[in-house]
């Protein structure tokens, strides 16, 4: 099993828990980079950029190859100042890849972090990507690669109530998936940004009924998105249509664990105390450990962590201290991308993992 992580520690925040990039089966995944001088959004965003264009080649990787770009954006509202960059940045003619974009309170002084997947040569071989354009927008709809379906977070195309903007999307996604030749039994995990994550069960019900006994792995938080929508969905999915998928305790539109092709997606995990994020982050941590003992999964094979702490000196502490503990000790250090929204039910952290598997 290919799995490498790779230059310890991110230096821009200082914490050795971290692997800057980790790669597995074909893929690289970079903890979140940002601007290190002050500068405003479309300022950082460029910076950033030009920090990847060292990074990339530095570990062999090519700027073609992207598969899908996560942003947290400070303000929302400045949006099209980060767009900007990103097309200046694909001006040279290489193909956008995918592209989430939601706000999160980042850490002071930062507008802008930014984490890549990225197609990595196996054994030498050509990265072979798929990249489906999308009409008057500067992403890809969606990128195949290595038999996963990546896609660009949607938004609603019409207004009204969030059930009416949820049913859009879904909408969308059961056009997007039938254009790949696949249905909603191939998703695998899906992300969920709101303005408001108290209604988040008014968009599960809906989306229950969508996915039925084949609910992907689910990740959701309080995050603002663009043009003044209520929600924004990103979804991976198999590209096979008769994908071998499975799935661990499925009930109520969610999977707590989706494994296909070597990859395994876990649903972000929130304590049932009410804490601090430290306080709240060993428990999360111990129910990631059971999880993974339950359906078959080594803790040594997490490669990739997705966190949200509601605010950002509360995460700090448990950065370095649930997660510090969990991570260091058994020499996991996988990348990393976190941020500060406001997690489901009012906690103060959750986690979702990505763990490799034989």
């Amino acid at each position: 099993m290919q799995l490498m992580k790779l230059s310890q520690g991110n230096e821009a925040a200082g914490l050795k828990q971290f692997s800057k990039v980790t790669i597995h089966n074909g893929m690289a995944y970079w903890t979140g980079h940002v601007a290190l001088k002050p500068g405003n959004l479309y300022e950082q965003t460029k910076s950033v950029f030009t920090r990847y264009d060292v990074f990339l080649p530095a570990y062999g990787q090519k700027k073609e190859n992207i598969l899908h770009a996560m942003a947290f954006v400070r303000d929302i509202g400045q949006y099209e100042a980060f767009i900007k960059a990103w097309k200046e940045w694909f001006s040279d003619g290489t193909i956008p890849p995918a592209l989430t974009c939601v706000e999160a309170d980042l850490v002071p002084g930062h507008n802008v972090e930014i984490s890549f997947i990225v197609g990595y040569a196996k054994e030498g071989g050509p990265v072979q990507i798929h990249h489906e354009l999308q009409e008057g927008t500067p992403y890809s709809e969606y990128v195949i690669h290595n038999n996963f379906i990546r896609f660009s977070a949607k938004t609603a195309t019409v207004t009204g109530s969030l059930e009416k903007e949820t049913q859009d999307i879904i909408r969308q996604y059961e056009s997007a998936l039938q254009k790949a030749n696949c249905g909603p039994q191939n998703l695998l995990m899906a992300n969920i940004y709101m303005r408001d994550i108290s209604k988040l069960d008014s968009v599960m019900a809906l989306w229950s009924q969508w996915t039925g006994k084949d609910a992907p792995a689910i990740m959701a938080q309080q995050s603002a998105v663009p043009e003044g929508r209520a929600l924004a969905i990103s979804m991976i999915a198999a590209a096979e249509p008769q994908a071998a998928i499975q799935r661990f305790e499925t009930q109520n539109g969610v999977s707590a664990c989706v494994k296909y092709n070597h990859v395994a997606f876990i649903s972000a995990q929130t304590a049932d105390a009410t804490g601090t994020a430290n306080q709240e982050g060993k428990e999360v941590f111990q129910k990631i450990d059971a999880l993974l003992d339950r359906v078959g999964l080594d803790k040594k094979n997490v490669y990739f962590n997705e966190m949200v702490g509601n605010n950002f000196p509360d995460f700090n502490e448990f950065d370095v201290g649930a997660f510090k503990e969990w991570s260091v000790p058994d020499k996991i250090y996988p990348a990393a991308i976190g941020f500060s929204c406001l997690p489901p039910q009012g906690k103060a952290v959750e986690v979702s993992v990505i763990v490799a598997y034989e």
